[in-house]
């Protein structure tokens, strides 16, 4: 299993969500990894 770094992780393409979430007041934004493109950055890429 891979590990990442907080520059790693800063490095990859970032996506915000806006939700509400019940233990939350009003709404909340939310950015980071996606999960998508942190699990392309794990699988081998084969060559065409």
């Amino acid at each position: 299993m891979k590990t990442y770094t907080d520059n790693d992780l800063s490095s990859m393409p970032q996506a915000t969500i806006n939700t509400e979430l019940p233990w939350l007041d009003g709404e909340n934004q939310f950015t980071g990894v996606r999960l998508e493109d942190l699990s392309l950055s794990q699988t081998p890429h084969c060559p065409n």
